[in-house]
């Protein structure tokens, strides 16, 4: 039996994504990949029920045998046991105290054994340096800044959750200046109009002094915030990946060159490649195990 084909599942706050990975190559199956809206604030019954359509209708139509799931969940979660403890978010909150793992096995007529869960953030940074040769990447953090701040560490084979997006930051939290609302916000203050995202926000007038504001301090920001993660991990690299990388010509440079004036020296940053397929590739890493 082929033991290389694993499959990838992405649950987001209002889809889930799912593919089958070859983790000899490290390359997704297009023909298996599927992703489907999901409404998180369906009984915890039709939630299971939805995801389960999605994982079956892959492993039944593949004609290659799949050697196990890997699955990345938002936290909090118990991701040893599969137990939910999302809740006061509105999002998947039917689920909470709930055995994911066994109400998937059970849908899916799946071994429990066979389903693995891993924090979303995590599997971002396991898949963007799955099978990439990345300077410093032995020792590396990892953050994606979208709708929320997912933070994580590899080191040696181990990936974690660093879970850094509650720490106090400037007034705040340090996910009230790392994501998608703060840009939201703060476009909305110093022009008196309104974005819905980034992507919105970048299809504004680029020249506007305002626009460059709001980068200027984004950049200043983002390096302050990267500079205390590199200290407490001892990081040799970054990775910088989520919905702010179509934007990332507007910060990248600005923020590499805060950072090093706060460091004294370079640190390799690199842009994620793989964007909503990486958690894919480091769940279906994690799914082989």
């Amino acid at each position: 039996m082929e033991k290389h084909i694993t499959l990838g599942v992405d649950i987001g706050r209002s889809h889930i994504t799912a593919a089958l990975v070859d983790l000899r190559s490290g390359h997704i199956l297009d023909d298996s990949y599927r992703r489907e809206r999901i409404n998180a604030k369906d009984s915890a019954e039709n939630i299971i029920k939805n995801w389960g359509i999605v994982i079956k209708d892959i492993i039944n139509s593949s004609y290659r045998p799949v050697s196990g799931i890997g699955m990345a969940f938002p936290g909090p979660f118990n991701y040893e046991d599969g137990i939910s403890l999302l809740k006061d978010n509105g999002k998947y909150e039917a689920l909470y105290g709930l055995n994911i793992k066994s109400l998937l096995a059970e849908e899916l007529g799946y071994p429990k054994a066979s389903i693995k869960m891993m924090n979303d953030a995590a599997c971002f940074l396991t898949g963007e340096l799955f099978k990439r040769d990345l300077e410093g990447c032995n020792n590396t953090i990892g953050i994606t800044i979208g709708t929320g701040l997912g933070t994580a560490h590899y080191k040696d084979g181990v990936t974690e959750d660093c879970k850094l997006w509650k720490t106090p930051f400037l007034k705040g939290k340090a996910e009230d200046y790392l994501s998608t609302r703060w840009f939201v916000k703060r476009y909305k203050e110093l022009t008196g109009n309104s974005v819905k995202d980034i992507r919105a926000l970048l299809a504004t007038d680029t020249q506007d002094p305002a626009f460059e504001a709001i980068f200027e301090e984004f950049s200043v920001n983002l390096a302050d915030f990267l500079y205390t993660f590199v200290r407490k991990k001892d990081a040799l690299s970054i990775v910088i990946g989520g919905l702010i990388i179509p934007a990332q010509k507007y910060f990248w440079r600005k923020t590499a060159q805060y950072l090093y004036e706060k460091m004294f020296y370079s640190i390799p940053i690199h842009i994620a490649v793989h964007g909503e397929r990486a958690p894919l590739i480091g769940a279906a890493s994690i799914g082989h195990h």
